[in-house]
């Protein structure tokens, strides 16, 4: 990518201020980016949803050094992400908390990578608006300090291109091996990390091909992409051997299996697909399919390629018209698409087809891989990927924007300079009521769980659990949310029928189920609770609602593994 700061831009800062000035924008654009986002920190916000949990109890297990709950881990979970949360959890005494704090330490490293970034693609002024327009995003205030792997991937992603770019002219093979090091860690963070193993040796090749003069060859391009390759993978071996090691076959993160339930095209549900019992009564499909690989060949031979394949192009589209639809505007804000357009009108003029092109594959690539999740499961956080890049490029419009009406009105004098700070504070001020509400008001509830819901239930387990089974207490229930509240282990309830699921929780030694009615709708079983018609097997313990009016019932389970019926509680 050639170096849009060695070419002829008229820049902001030539008519309004020094380069010092510009300069000294960019750092209290980071001094806004780290208060704004401490203020919201204080708030102490509920988890993210419910992969937040998955996290924290990957961390819990690394943290206990224990082999068999390492090795144990589910082979969905990636794992960088948990060890980080890990060391800082355990410098400060609080896993959420170093989750928190790994979230917001890899956030600040993205905003020196896009400094870095910026300087390739943008001038001082337009690189200090970009970062300005991302330190007050309420999506990415938010997302900066979040229980999720998203925010540490998209930083160590935006590292590795930061350092591509600085060492594109001159690639050697050192430094192919740190870049290539950089993008192993965002796959050991996100699957779809994967992607850039490709991507980024078709993106020097591209640079190599239409750079003139250049200052290297094929031979050394090919050394770079070796090493590149060779360094990339041996990161990524640390995860593949695990997943393989668990699953019994070759695979490179458990998620292939669930691509392959998902793009199913047999007329079930999504609950249906992933936990029903269709091939054991004690393990959910999603879980049978993860260990049985034979099975899971059977599932798409019979499904027929040609038939998941149209699946997959269906979800695609309609993702496709989720993310043009609610997914961009949020993200971005409400005129992100104006500035944006005009930005990318500017790289083209300075750079012509191949910067416009390089920018675009960019954003490509980073929503193929969330395109590709079933219908209706993508959500905005799984695209954060292509944020800062498209906020580096509005910078750059507001600025080419704020040129043509100066030229447009022939302009000159204090008003002129005027405009493009007008513009940055209109794009702002569309976002300020959103983002005072996280810097002031705390977070007391989000749509998938309320704490208070889980007081009493929780205390009723803590009860039981101390009294008399004297070690964590087994509750089937369909997100984990209560199970990790309560210090439990987390059995997943099956869509099933009454009879199947008793049998289930015998055979997965059940100590209590939790029921979640809003969770669980449309589950053969439920209609049995809800008539009271429930087997003595089933003690009833608690019976509320949540914040918006759904049941919540939790439920002792007395039936031993070997089937026999247990003596009643107050026998006990």
């Amino acid at each position: 990518m050639t170096n849009l700061r060695a070419l002829d831009v008229p820049a902001l800062g030539s008519a309004t201020a020094s380069l010092g000035s510009e300069r000294l924008a960019v750092r209290a654009s980071f001094i806004v980016f780290l208060v704004v986002r401490l203020m919201a920190f204080a708030n102490d916000p509920l988890l993210e949803d419910h992969d937040s949990i998955s996290y924290l109890q990957s961390a819990k297990a690394l943290l206990s050094l224990d082999p068999n709950r390492i090795i144990g881990l589910s082979p969905d979970a990636t794992l960088f992400y948990p060890f980080l949360t890990a060391v800082l959890g355990a410098a400060v005494g609080s896993i959420e908390s170093g989750a928190r704090l790994g979230s917001l330490f890899l956030s600040c490293l993205l905003f020196s990578a896009l400094v870095v970034i910026g300087k390739r693609i943008a001038t001082t002024a337009e690189t200090a608006i970009g970062l300005l327009l991302l330190a007050m995003s309420p999506f990415f205030v938010r997302f900066s300090y979040g229980v999720l792997s998203e925010p540490t991937y998209v930083a160590t992603v935006y590292l590795g291109i930061a350092l591509l770019l600085t060492r594109l002219e001159d690639p050697r093979p050192g430094s192919a091996a740190l870049i290539g090091l950089v993008f192993g860690v965002a796959f050991l963070t996100r699957f779809e990390g994967i992607l850039y193993l490709a991507a980024v040796p078709v993106f020097q090749l591209a640079h190599f091909i239409v750079t003139e003069p250049r200052r290297y060859d094929l031979r050394r391009l090919g050394l770079w992409a070796m090493a590149f390759v060779l360094s990339f993978c041996a990161v990524a071996a640390i995860q593949v051997w695990r997943v393989s090691e668990r699953l019994g076959y070759f695979a490179l993160n458990g998620r292939q299996t669930w691509a392959v339930i998902l793009h199913d095209p047999g007329g079930k549900s999504y609950e249906e697909r992933m936990r029903g019992l269709d091939y054991s009564p004690t393990q959910i499909n999603r879980e049978y399919l993860h260990e049985h690989p034979e099975a899971l060949g059977r599932l798409v031979s019979q499904a027929g390629y040609g038939a998941t394949l149209t699946a997959y192009a269906k979800g695609i589209y309609a993702n496709l018209g989720t993310l043009w639809d609610r997914h961009l505007g949020s993200m971005l804000g409400p005129l992100a698409l104006v500035f944006f357009a005009f930005g990318l009108l500017e790289v083209y003029r300075r750079g012509g087809i191949a910067q416009v092109s390089a920018v675009l594959a960019f954003l490509g690539l980073g929503v193929a891989a969330p395109l590709a999740h079933d219908e209706g499961l993508v959500s905005l956080r799984h695209f954060a990927v292509i944020g800062p890049l498209c906020m580096l490029i509005e910078g750059i419009g507001i600025v080419a924007l704020a040129q043509a009406i100066t030229y447009a009105r022939r302009g000159r004098g204090k008003r002129a300079r005027l405009i493009a700070p007008g513009l940055v504070a209109l794009a702002i001020g569309t976002v300020l009521v959103p983002l005072s509400r996280l810097m002031f008001l705390p977070d007391r509830h989000n749509s998938e769980y309320r704490p208070a819901d889980f007081s009493i239930p929780a205390r009723l387990v803590h009860d039981i659990t101390t009294r008399e089974l004297r070690r964590p207490a087994r509750i089937a229930a369909r997100k984990g949310y209560f199970t990790y509240f309560s210090d439990s282990e987390r059995i997943a309830v099956p869509y099933a029928d009454y009879e199947k699921l008793v049998n289930y929780l015998a055979q997965n030694r059940a100590d209590f189920v939790f029921l979640e009615h809003r969770e669980i709708k449309g589950y053969p079983f439920l209609a049995r609770f809800a008539e009271g018609h429930t087997s003595p097997e089933l003690e009833r313990l608690y019976q509320g609602q949540d914040a918006a009016g759904n049941a919540l019932e939790l439920y002792r389970f007395l039936l031993d593994t070997g089937g026999a019926m247990a003596p009643p509680r107050h026998q006990r």
